[in-house]
């Protein structure tokens, strides 16, 4: 899964960066090394927010590449090669910087570091969600397709009242209908999703795993199904 997480924050920032370089064949000058920078800048950013914890994992299970010098380089000076590979690209663009093109490329600067933060930061959470319990990663994934789903459908069948001008085809019934539906996808998939233990069980480190994780625990009281009398007062 936090492989999967991962390719899709390559995805999705080749597809940002495929827009802005789109939009770059436009300007009055040729921006030389317009991609080959902004990647720099998103591995760089990748590597500061993964590549500790990737190799200490790989350390902790006691690989043997991990004895290559390379490696324990890598490992042991992690933050300093990270700002060094940062400073870089930031050095690359001063460089690339051509007249008549400022106002392009530093707005290019901007968005490459937007998406760095929405992207690979909201990503890094995403597996942080992940080591909380599988179900904490699946459900909310699967919610944003259910509301966006029987949102489109509702709307399509019974949709009559546009919702908002920026998006004509948007109607209030669908609105209504994808959050009524999500509210009881919600409902459906904690019943569902809390019978399995490998959802709910929390996995801090992946020290102990092959290709696949096994854990084990306690169901946590939150998975737990209980009676809740109402206050007197409200009845």
């Amino acid at each position: 899964v936090c492989v999967f997480i991962v390719a899709s924050e390559v995805l999705i920032f080749r597809e940002i960066l495929a827009l802005g370089f789109e939009a770059s064949k436009h300007q009055p000058g040729k921006i030389p090394h317009f991609r080959t920078v902004n990647w720099g800048f998103f591995i760089s950013a990748i590597y500061f927010v993964y590549g500790k914890s990737v190799l200490a994992h790989f350390e902790d299970q006691g690989k043997p590449f991990m004895q290559m010098q390379v490696l324990q380089f890598l490992s042991r000076h992690h933050s300093f090669l990270a700002m060094t590979m940062y400073v870089s690209c930031f050095l690359a663009f001063v460089m690339s910087l051509s007249q008549g093109n400022y106002m392009f490329q530093f707005g290019a600067f901007a968005r490459t570091h937007i998406a760095i933060i929405l992207v690979v930061v909201q990503g890094n959470f995403m597996i942080l969600n992940v080591k909380s319990g599988m179900i904490w990663f699946l459900m909310p994934a699967m919610l944003v397709i259910f509301n966006d789903s029987f949102a489109y459908l509702v709307g399509r069948s019974i949709g009559r009242t546009p919702l908002m001008a920026i998006s004509p085809k948007k109607t209030v019934e669908g609105y209504v209908g994808g959050a009524v539906f999500t509210v009881l996808g919600a409902m459906l998939m904690a019943w569902g999703l809390s019978k399995f233990e490998f959802m709910y069980c929390p996995l801090p480190e992946f020290t102990n795993c092959g290709f696949v994780c096994r854990v084990t625990c306690d169901k946590p009281s939150l998975f737990v199904t209980r009676e809740i009398a109402f206050p007197p007062n409200l009845l």
